[in-house]
């Protein structure tokens, strides 16, 4: 169950995990200051909830988008943008975002994903995780000196010991 709700209900994160699962409001008919104006409000709401969280995982369809692509545009609802990661590492806390694997050579793509950590100007601890496996996908860690080195602990599980190192590898940022 690939859903915010199934993760919730499968207990695999610890029980005071904090959830946001108010979809984001976003209609194709509506116009490109609307849909704007209504996934600020989203996204405000959010940060209140998730307020208590020391670390937000950050889970959009495709991923990060630095293109130039504005909130309000149609195709906007499947990206999380720079101006939305930043807020949340400014207030102390940890931020993992998903992003989806285009269909690109490695090193190109790598090289632009690389490029995601400085959307967070003041983040010296940016980290990046490769799931090999098809679909690829990767996990961009923008880390808290207060907690990086649990994540990095984590990183380094999965990307060198078994039975988790075929699956992922670290990606030298």
């Amino acid at each position: 169950n690939r859903t915010i709700e199934g993760v919730r209900t499968s207990q695999i994160l610890p029980e005071d995990t904090i959830f946001y699962e108010e979809c984001l409001p976003h209609r194709k008919e509506d116009s490109t200051d609307t849909r704007k104006e209504l996934r600020g409000g989203w996204f405000e709401k959010s940060l209140e909830r998730l307020d208590p969280a020391n670390v937000l995982y950050l889970d959009p369809d495709t991923g990060v988008r630095l293109d130039g692509t504005k909130m309000g545009y149609q195709d906007a609802n499947k990206y999380v943008f720079g101006e939305e990661i930043k807020p949340c590492y400014d207030q102390g806390k940890s931020v993992i975002v998903y992003q989806h694997n285009v269909r690109r050579l490695r090193e190109d793509y790598e090289s632009g994903i690389k490029e995601i950590g400085q959307c967070v100007d003041s983040c010296s601890n940016f980290r990046i995780l490769r799931f090999k496996r098809n679909p690829v996908r990767y996990y961009l860690f923008f880390m808290q000196e207060k907690h990086s080195h649990l994540i990095k602990e984590a990183i380094q599980c999965l990307s060198q010991r078994p039975p988790y190192n075929f699956l992922f590898e670290s990606v030298d940022g």
